[in-house]
C-alpha cells in the first residue's frame, strides 16, 4: 500500500471523529470491551485474585477483540478491494479516536462556567474526570478540566494514531485497525483496573504496566507537537517545552505529565495538587507554574491547543509512516540479500 493510502486513512477517521462525534454509549465498542472485560474478571477471579490471574484476564479481552477487527477489515479489503479495506479501518479508527468527543465534554463544562453555573459545570466535569467534583469552585474546575483534556490528547489522539500508523507500515489497513484496537483496548483495562486499591493492586497489573508501556514513545512525541502547536496559536511555545520537559515526572503515572506540563506550560497556568477521590485526598504534583489565574478562558485555550495538536500529529505520524516504510521495504530487501 502507498502511503497516500494511510493519508486517506486517517483523514476519514477524524472526518467521521467530527461529523459525527463518539457514537451513543449503548453501540460504542469501547463500552462493548468493556463489558467484555468485566465478563473476564469475574471468570479468572474465580482463580484467584494474583498478577497471573489479570494478565490472564487481560490476554482474554485483547486477543479476541483484536482478531475480530483483523477478521472483519481483512475480510472487507478481500471482498471490496482497497477501498474497502481502508473504509472499515476508518470505521475501526474513528471510534478510538476521541478528539470531537473529549472537546465537546471540555465545552460543556466551559458552556456552564460562563453562565456562571458551577453546579452545572461540577456535573460536567463529573463525566470527564474520576475525582469527586462536588465541592469544587470555579478555578479548580477549569484546572481538573484543562487536565483532562491534556491527559486525554495522548490516550484519545497521539497513541491510537501512533500504533495507526505502526500497523499501517506492517500490515497496511488490516494492521491499523488491529494495532489501534489493540491499544484502545488496553487503555480500557488500565482504566478499568489500573489501580492502586486492594482489589486491582495485584490483579490489574499486568493492564497497567501494558497501557504505561504503550503509552511510552507517543506521549513523548507528542511533547513537541504541542508546543509547536502553541506556537501556531500564539501560546506560549516555548514555556511548553521548558515545562514539558521539567515536570515530564510529575504525575504518578510515567506517561501522562508529558501532555499535561506541555499544556500547563502553553497556557500559563499550574496543574495538579490536591484532589478527592471518594474518601481518599490525594497531592499530586504541582505541574507548571501560576503565570496566570486558572479562567474560563483557559478551556478554550486549551480545546483549541487539543485540536490543532491532533492535526498535527496527524500529519506528523502520516510522515513518520512514510520514514517507516521506506524502512521497512529496505530492511527487506537485506534480508533477501543475507538469506
Amino acid at each position: 500500500m502507498m502511503i497516500q493510502d494511510l493519508a486517506i486513512l486517517i483523514l476519514a477517521a477524524f472526518a467521521l471523529d467530527f461529523i459525527f462525534g463518539d457514537p451513543p454509549n449503548r453501540f460504542h465498542p469501547v463500552c462493548f470491551a468493556g463489558w467484555w472485560a468485566n465478563l473476564m474478571e469475574n471468570i479468572f477471579r474465580k482463580l484467584g485474585n494474583g498478577f497471573i490471574q489479570g494478565m490472564l484476564a487481560s490476554l482474554m479481552v485483547l486477543l479476541p477483540l483484536t482478531s475480530l477487527v483483523l477478521i472483519l477489515v481483512y475480510a472487507s479489503e478481500k471482498f471490496g478491494g482497497l477501498a474497502g479495506g481502508i473504509a472499515a479501518a476508518s470505521v475501526v479508527l474513528y471510534v478510538c479516536f476521541a478528539p470531537a468527543g473529549l472537546a465537546l465534554h471540555a465545552k460543556r463544562v466551559l458552556s456552564e462556567l460562563k453562565k456562571n453555573n458551577i453546579e452545572g459545570a461540577r456535573k460536567d466535569l463529573g463525566m470527564m474526570v474520576g475525582r469527586n467534583t462536588s465541592a469544587l469552585d470555579e478555578k479548580s474546575v477549569v484546572k481538573a478540566c484543562v487536565e483532562s483534556v491534556a491527559e486525554n490528547y495522548t490516550d484519545g489522539v497521539a497513541s491510537p494514531l501512533f500504533f495507526a500508523v505502526v500497523g499501517f507500515v506492517i500490515a497496511g489497513s488490516t494492521g491499523a485497525a488491529a494495532f489501534t484496537v489493540f491499544y484502545r483496548a488496553s487503555n480500557t483495562l488500565d482504566s478499568m483496573w489500573g489501580k492502586l486499591n486492594d482489589r486491582y493492586r495485584h490483579f490489574g497489573t499486568f493492564a497497567a504496566r501494558l497501557d504505561d508501556i504503550l503509552n511510552f514513545i507517543p506521549a513523548r512525541m507528542a511533547l513537541p507537537v504541542v508546543a509547536f502547536s502553541a506556537l501556531m496559536l500564539g501560546l506560549r511555545s516555548s514555556n511548553s517545552l521548558k515545562i514539558g520537559f521539567r515536570d515530564s515526572d510529575k504525575h504518578e503515572s510515567p506517561n501522562s505529565a508529558w501532555t499535561e506540563a506541555a499544556f500547563s506550560g502553553a497556557l500559563g497556568i499550574q496543574l495538579g495538587g490536591s484532589a478527592t477521590y471518594g474518601e481518599r485526598i490525594i497531592e499530586h504534583p504541582l505541574i507548571g507554574e501560576a503565570l496566570e489565574e486558572p479562567i474560563p478562558e483557559h478551556i478554550c485555550k486549551a480545546v483549541r491547543l487539543m485540536i490543532l495538536s491532533s492535526l498535527v500529529f496527524a500529519t506528523t505520524a502520516v510522515l513518520l509512516g512514510t520514514g517507516l516504510q521506506y524502512l521497512h521495504k529496505h530492511m527487506q530487501h537485506v534480508f533477501v540479500v543475507f538469506v
